[in-house]
């Protein structure tokens, strides 16, 4: 459902409520061991030690709910990216 956001003033910028505008944090990002690393997060370990840990570069954090929803996002974000790629690849293979 959305919200109305703002006044109805001529000019003024009209924009739909989203889950961000309630968010008092920005978002946060995991770091890698380095920038160009294209790992997916995995949870790994015992529910007293829980870690998010890339499975490429090795690098891990605490599983903290924060952590775990940003972990999520990243990886979604990775398999958009790996699609995208998959289907311009396809098109320059069929074009030429």
């Amino acid at each position: 459902m959305r919200r109305w956001r703002g006044a109805c003033n001529i000019g003024e910028e009209i924009r739909p409520h989203s889950a961000a505008d309630e968010r008092e944090e920005p978002m946060l990002e995991l770091t890698h061991s380095h920038n160009e690393c294209t790992g997916n997060w995995r949870l790994v370990g015992t529910s007293e030690r829980r870690r998010i840990r890339c499975d490429r570069c090795g690098l891990d954090h605490d599983a903290t709910p924060e952590n775990r929803l940003a972990a999520i996002d990243e990886n979604y974000a990775g398999i958009y990216l790996r699609r995208l790629a998959a289907e311009g690849a396809a098109q320059l293979s069929n074009n030429e």
